[in-house]
């Protein structure tokens, strides 16, 4: 874990209720040759310091009698038991001593939520509220990472003497100290799990999404933080304890569709063992060692995990492992993207659907097989494919399905020059059709008639494409060019009420274009012949004077 800069310096925290209270003596007098005393009864104590040297602790409990010695790690607070004083042994280079002691009183006992059978083989977790975490204390919202690739397994360097009865006043007081002594937003661990194999929700966020916690510097992106609470560095953690963490890793890594078993490529932000960028292959589930310069989660714990990753992998059968696609969605056509790779593995053989849908939910491409693995192309092909965000989904009888989005399209987009035109009012000067394809200077000139102010120029247009695409539409327009620039007004003809819907007005410069678009919804501005491959479009363009046009054209998009 991290070890961040932050120590509690100031008057003690609130106490009121089950909120825990800490207090801090920033400065003990001679700690190594006199007992460190508090000024109230405390159940936990933190220590942090400076150099590279190593610190011990015991208690005097409330009976008169030391506890047994046990070494301090500066990331997490240790379980004494009631107490008021302490003795501190160092060896090596220690300075600049900090102590906080830690009091977490007892509040109602936590209930974890019930197992769920079959695909989910969740275990059942203590939740945030379960365990009384103070929220007023967190001191930002969560931050997630685009997914999850694997967990680190860690043990919290508390004693493993504490009854499980006071597992949750240890998990508040690890939180409390996380945030208050050490100076992080939340508790630095996703998930704990007691002796007994209770398992503690920890860092705000939603168990289910990718939280990034503080527990692995340099990877706590894309990674989750599972600690077994008490100190395991020569005695191997009870088996029901062992149980759930293999429960759990299950059952989350199966909610990000990992392999216990595999392997995955982490990039490091920067620790002192791995430098910013360096990209580092770890087993999905790790030890907090295997990324950091630390002996957690204890040699006896570390040793367990070949063991642990196979127990996660077998529990819960079938699963759907590693669902990826290659590149993204490309648009070439308005039916049409570059064909796409999708891939996916599965535990066993199993008979899969795999489903792919457009923006308003329609399923566009389907494959049914029956295989050990998915590795299917999907030609990119469909009558029509309108922008927005895309899925796709895996499922399989038994196994926990997958969903996820392969990309967003934008609108497509169709343009024409007109096939035809008239002058409905002023007559024309100059100028023909070639004159309106191109803004290339050759202009149509259109004069005022008979004193009116106004002249006005219909355009018919053929657009090729098919005929779901065309009827696919959601917004139609027109654009136009003059040599002098200046306002103009567009309507396009709505074929199924045989009449002229204004839709709106735009200014052009001189030599460029502007256009007006409208939504399509209860109008036909496209019309379909049968048998034909054009799109037909009307558009009629107002302007207050004579005008030299130089270009126009029909737009649809959807």
């Amino acid at each position: 874990m991290v070890v961040a800069v932050g120590v509690l310096a100031a008057a003690p925290a609130a106490f009121a209720g089950g909120a825990v209270r800490l207090s801090a003596d920033p400065h003990p007098s001679h700690p190594f040759r006199h007992a460190v005393a508090a000024s109230h009864t405390f159940q936990m104590v933190g220590v942090r310091w400076q150099g590279s040297g190593h610190v011990r602790l015991r208690a005097r409990s409330m009976s008169g009698g030391w506890t047994r010695w046990v070494a301090l790690s500066q990331e997490a607070p240790v379980w004494t038991g009631p107490a008021r004083r302490i003795r501190l042994h160092r060896r090596g280079d220690v300075r600049g001593l900090r102590v906080t002691f830690i009091t977490t009183p007892r509040v109602a006992p936590p209930k974890a939520g019930t197992v769920r059978p079959a695909l989910a083989v969740r275990p059942g977790i203590v939740t945030r509220a379960g365990w009384h975490a103070d929220e007023s204390i967190r001191r930002a919202a969560p931050i997630y990472a685009p997914e999850l690739k694997m967990v680190f397994v860690h043990h919290t360097d508390t004693a493993t003497s504490a009854p499980c009865s006071d597992s949750a006043r240890i998990v508040r007081g690890i939180y409390a100290y996380h945030v208050r002594t050490n100076g992080w937003n939340d508790i630095g661990y996703n998930f704990l799990v007691d002796k007994c194999g209770t398992v503690f929700e920890g860092r705000y966020g939603g168990m289910t999404k990718p939280v990034i916690g503080a527990q692995t510097k340099g990877f706590n992106t894309g990674s989750a933080g599972i600690a077994i609470i008490g100190t395991y560095s020569s005695a191997r953690p009870r088996p029901a304890a062992v149980a759930a963490l293999e429960r759990l890793i299950a059952w989350r890594l199966d909610v990000a569709h990992v392999d216990p078993a595999s392997r995955v490529e982490l990039v490091s932000s920067g620790n002192p063992r791995y430098r910013v960028g360096r990209h580092v292959v770890f087993n999905a589930v790790s030890g907090h060692r295997d990324g950091f310069p630390t002996s957690c989660p204890g040699s006896a714990l570390y040793a367990l995990l070949p063991r642990i990753r196979s127990a996660a992998r077998a529990i819960g059968l079938p699963k759907i492992w590693t669902p990826t696609h290659r590149q993204n969605l490309h648009r070439i056509a308005p039916d049409a993207v570059l064909p796409l790779e999708l891939r996916a593995k599965f535990s066993n053989r199993v008979a899969f659907t795999l489903t792919i849908r457009r923006p308003d939910g329609r399923v566009i491409a389907t494959r049914r097989h029956t295989n050990g693995h998915i590795r299917w192309t999907w030609g990119g092909r469909a009558p029509v494919l309108p922008g927005g965000t895309y899925q796709w989904a895996i499922s399989a009888p038994g196994a926990r399905g997958f969903a996820g989005t392969l990309g967003v399209l934008p609108l497509w987009g169709l343009r024409a020059p007109p096939g035809g035109f008239s002058v409905s009012q002023g007559s024309a000067t100059g100028g023909g059709l070639a004159s309106l394809a191109h803004p290339d200077g050759s202009t149509l000139d259109i004069v005022p008639a008979g004193g009116n102010p106004q002249t006005e120029l219909v355009t018919d247009f053929d657009l090729d494409t098919t005929q779901p695409v065309a009827f696919a539409a959601t917004r139609a327009g027109a654009s136009v060019a003059t040599t002098a620039g200046g306002p103009v007004d567009v309507a396009l003809w709505d074929f199924g009420s045989g009449s002229w819907v204004d839709i709106g007005s735009c200014t052009s410069t001189p030599g460029r274009a502007c256009k007006v678009e409208s939504a399509d919804a209860g109008h036909e501005f496209a019309s379909w012949d049968g048998g034909s491959s054009l799109a037909k479009m009307r558009a009629r363009y107002t302007f207050p004077g004579g005008v030299a046009v130089d270009s126009a054209h029909a737009l649809l998009r959807g």
